[in-house]
């Protein structure tokens, strides 16, 4: 829903970690639901590409997830 924000991730070559902020405790039943949409996703298998690039040049694209209240610096991650 709308109210889910994300609150910190973490990525490197063997994991990912998606921190995320939520009105309420996950039942059981929504942990599964969540598990089954990313385990669908990731057996896609869909190509990501990963290039660092100037925030002023990034900045404002609808393209990247930008977090306002976050800092960035002057090159980015997208």
């Amino acid at each position: 829903g709308e109210h889910i924000r994300q609150a910190g991730s973490y990525v490197d070559s063997k994991k990912i970690r998606l921190d995320f902020t939520h009105n309420k405790a996950l039942s059981p039943e929504d942990l599964l639901a969540i598990e089954t949409i990313v385990n669908e996703k990731i057996r896609e298998n869909d190509p990501v590409t990963i290039r660092e690039a100037l925030y002023s040049d990034v900045m404002g694209s609808s393209e990247i997830k930008q977090f306002f209240g976050d800092k960035y610096g002057d090159v980015v991650r997208v």
